[in-house]
């Protein structure tokens, strides 16, 4: 009678050509699965079937977001080349030399673009204007570099 059962049972599983087919909520797990099993299950049968799998890229084949990244990347550099210019042009427009040279001073370390200086850029900037600056100048500068922005804001 085990016989008969295990003879029906294996031909359940076999398909037409003899070959053993999974059934997609058959267990291969001996015990219930959880959760985690479950999702590693339909993770196996995903890459069985081939789901989510890309065919490889030709080296001279490029992707659209390849593209915009380029795009993006000319932007900003047009973009970073464009504000140069202009406070190059916005010091050259000042009236007196010690003018430009401030606008120049306080550029160099402050910008817009604060989060894109990083601390290295910084100190190289501070070490090369305390050469030129003097005592108290270097003394009131480090004064409003170590003051925290509310205090900056509130003396404005």
């Amino acid at each position: 009678m085990e016989d008969l059962k295990a003879k029906q049972q294996q031909q359940a599983t076999e398909g037409s050509n003899g070959n053993a087919r999974i059934h997609p909520n058959s267990n291969p797990f001996k015990r219930p699965m959880n959760a985690l099993q479950k999702q590693w299950y339909r993770v196996l049968l995903a890459r069985r079937v081939g789901f989510g799998q890309r065919p490889p890229l030709d080296e001279k084949e490029t992707t659209y977001a390849d593209i915009c990244h380029s795009r993006y990347m000319a932007a900003f550099r047009r973009y970073n080349e464009r504000f140069r210019l202009e406070m190059a042009m916005h010091e050259q427009m000042q009236r007196c030399a010690i003018d430009a040279m401030r606008v120049h001073r306080t550029f160099a370390i402050t910008t817009l673009w604060l989060p894109l200086h990083s601390k290295r850029e910084i100190n190289s900037t501070l070490e090369k204007l305390e050469r030129v600056l003097t005592v108290k100048e270097r003394r009131r500068l480090e004064e409003i570099l170590k003051r925290g922005e509310s205090q900056r804001t509130r003396l404005l």
